[in-house]
């Protein structure tokens, strides 16, 4: 049997460009349906949950697109955008699904976030958030873990769930330091939750390199609104590499070996976390990367692994012919 999990990472508006590099490699939504698990961090998750709640991509698509200057709108009080108008938006795609609602035999889920585990000293945790048996956040609505998720320090408020000392409730926001490749995570949580044993997996890792400070945010408040404030540019693009490089090594040494592929364009120009009005340029980063040798060989090992799917829970998926370029 075959444990094939999907992962998304990208903080921000980038996020856009993973799941559009995630139908330029899949138009007909072949491997997207032969996927066991989808995995996500940050805005990621957004693609991740939703796949997993069976939104094809192209609705995922035109989410990114319609919603991405209404998501970073309405400054707020204590950060730079309203998180009550983000929910809003997240609440149109999701509904009032729950996690404990999604089909036992459909696609499995994993999100990484932080929660504050020691509200005194101000102390967060990283945790897994899924649809896995015994999960005790299994009651919480696809929209809050989304939210929760795409939460990022300096930029929205952190997402709460009342009552906050309740174990399965309290202060969530963007994993930080799972922030490149949530794939390791993934694995070890389906272990754990669905009993998958390390010779199953088939990993395929979805992101987009790009650093640069965000064209929206002002000179004077950048330090102040950064990702992992209060740390400098430099120590923070070193964080986000040094996470990046640790996670792909824990996968390909767990023995994945050639079952492990990472698909990872590179931003034609700087594009911060809230730069909605690059998703044009974003979008021809990933057109380009397309092109490349790499990605046709990436392509063709997939096709020739994944399909036809033998996988361990199959999951029928509509065909998806919608461009939306």
């Amino acid at each position: 049997m075959t444990f094939r999990i999907v992962a998304f990472d990208r903080d921000g508006i980038g996020a856009a460009g993973t799941a559009y590099l995630m139908h330029k490699l899949d138009p007909e939504g072949q491997l997207v349906g032969a996927a066991d698990m989808f995995a996500g961090n940050a805005m990621g998750a957004i693609t991740a949950l939703a796949l997993a709640n069976g939104v094809e991509i192209a609705e995922i698509m035109k989410f990114y697109r319609q919603n991405a200057e209404a998501m970073f709108g309405n400054n707020a009080e204590n950060a730079k955008y309203c998180h009550q108008h983000m929910i809003a938006e997240l609440g149109k795609l999701f509904g009032a699904a729950r996690l404990s609602e999604m089909p036992r035999s459909g696609a499995k889920l994993m999100v990484s976030v932080e929660r504050q585990s020691d509200p005194e000293s101000n102390q967060w945790a990283t945790i897994e958030i899924g649809n896995g048996r015994h999960d005790r956040f299994s009651e919480m609505l696809l929209s809050d873990l989304a939210a929760a998720a795409c939460s990022a320090q300096g930029y929205f408020e952190p997402h709460i769930l009342q009552p906050m000392d309740h174990p399965a409730r309290g202060r969530f926001r963007t994993s930080q330091s799972s922030e490149c490749n949530p794939s390791a995570a993934a694995m070890c949580y389906a272990e754990e939750h669905f009993g998958i044993s390390q010779d199953e997996f088939e990993v395929l890792s979805i992101g987009l390199e790009n650093e640069g400070r965000a064209q929206n945010d002002s000179q004077s408040g950048e330090g102040e609104r950064s990702w992992a404030w209060p740390f400098s540019r430099i120590t923070r693009s070193m964080f986000r590499k040094a996470g990046l490089h640790t996670v792909d090594s824990n996968c390909r040494v767990s023995a994945l070996g050639e079952k492990y592929i990472r698909l990872q364009a590179q931003a034609s120009k700087p594009c911060g976390f809230d730069d909605w009005q690059e998703l044009s340029a974003v979008f021809d980063a990933i057109d380009k990367y397309c092109r490349t040798d790499e990605f046709s060989r990436a392509r063709r090992r997939l096709r020739a692994s994944w399909l036809p799917a033998k996988s361990a829970i199959p999951v029928p998926r509509r065909s998806l012919h919608q461009e939306f370029r």
